[in-house]
């Protein structure tokens, strides 16, 4: 019966397959350069990601989180979504170049929290930088012959993940404590990889001292053993 059931699978399997119109189960692709903007308020911006195999650029719309009153916990969260009433792109996926694509999707942005603080003495405002992780899909399609920005057949449909840092510049108003409007865009520049935190002088310093004893109780038990 198990047997049976595998035979029946393969074709059922190979069927959907060959319906969708981009693999249910492929890999994301990890987006390892290039940035987006997340302006707010509807504003038009860009974004480019760039990967193995991976090159994607196009106009799109946001809108993020940001901080406001001191000591208040605060986020650079934000989202941008591709549209696809502006014209057509060159797009590289998997390796393979499309022309004239139209662009759709959605890409997600999460950042670490942190605690708002005050500028320093004088300044009237503070750049924000904070750690950001990504996930969307991207969904290319072919111009519609009819109008040329309608959504025509669909050429891939592409997962992805990324991180990098977040940077917001905002303006302070000391009278109120807060970080106020005008909503300044975040923007969002991908990493090939996460920096790695470098040890501490502390840290240093006990790992320095435990090496230290295990070399002086090495030789005490030499000294022993003669």
């Amino acid at each position: 019966m198990r047997v049976l059931k595998t035979i029946v699978a393969i074709p059922v399997c190979a069927l959907f397959f060959g319906l969708a119109p981009a693999p249910a189960c492929a890999d994301p692709i990890t987006v390892t350069a290039g940035s987006a903007v997340a302006p707010g308020f509807g504003d038009l911006s860009g974004a480019i990601l760039v990967g193995e195999g991976l090159r994607i650029s196009g106009d799109g719309a946001g809108e993020h989180d940001g901080p406001d009153f001191v000591g208040s916990t605060a986020n650079l969260d934000g989202v941008f979504d591709f549209v696809h009433f502006l014209g057509g792109y060159q797009a590289v996926v998997n390796g393979t170049t499309y022309q004239d694509v139209l662009l759709d999707g959605t890409l997600t942005f999460t950042t670490e929290r942190f605690i708002v603080q005050a500028p320093a003495a004088g300044a009237t405002q503070t750049t924000f930088r904070v750690p950001f992780t990504m996930t969307g899909s991207v969904q290319g399609y072919a111009a519609s012959a009819a109008t040329g920005r309608d959504l025509g057949p669909q050429l891939f449909n592409v997962d992805l993940v990324g991180s990098g840092i977040a940077q917001q510049t905002k303006a302070f108003f000391a009278a109120e404590n807060f970080y106020g409007p005008p909503q300044a865009p975040v923007g969002y520049t991908f990493q090939a990889t996460a920096a790695s935190p470098s040890p501490e002088p502390a840290s240093m310093l006990l790992l320095g001292t435990g090496l230290a004893g295990l070399v002086m109780r090495s030789r005490r038990r030499e000294q022993t053993a003669d």
